[in-house]
């Protein structure tokens, strides 16, 4: 079965990570599509499951890594984070992107070199003023 997840992003430039029961490494929630499930949908599921949070809008990008492929959704409203599946993720926060945890999986490790490509995403396809744009671009520009 494929694995789907998400790649959450909020204004303040700060990235959304569960951390694993059993492994205690930080990752971007994600999981395996059930029988016919559509990818997006996979991802939506497992990040309200992992996450507490209920996303109904579009993604902003797409990136396939070792441990799965993921949907970038950027998160622009107040919610409340909420590990659902306690039997797998034992903790869910914000990271800054320029200062992300040190103890991560795979996808995780190798999300910094997949950065340089996240702000073109994310000024297509959503509304932001000038200094959000210019912040998120400069957060991204120091981690290259």
């Amino acid at each position: 079965m494929s694995v789907y997840g998400a790649i959450c992003l909020d204004q303040f430039s700060n990235v959304l990570l569960v951390r694993g029961r059993v492994s205690q490494k930080w990752s971007f929630p994600k999981g395996h599509a059930n029988a016919g499930e559509p990818p997006i949908e996979c991802a939506k599921r497992e990040l309200y499951e992992e996450a507490g949070i209920r996303y109904d809008g579009r993604e902003s990008g797409y990136y396939t890594m070792k441990g799965g492929s993921y949907f970038v959704f950027h998160i622009n409203f107040l919610c409340f984070l909420r590990v659902n599946d306690t039997v797998e993720i034992d903790e869910v926060a914000w990271w800054p992107l320029s200062d992300l945890p040190r103890r991560t999986n795979i996808d995780v490790s190798i999300f910094k070199s997949h950065l340089r490509t996240l702000p073109t995403a994310l000024h297509r396809n959503y509304s932001y003023s000038d200094d959000s744009k210019n912040k998120i671009t400069d957060i991204l520009q120091k981690l290259r």
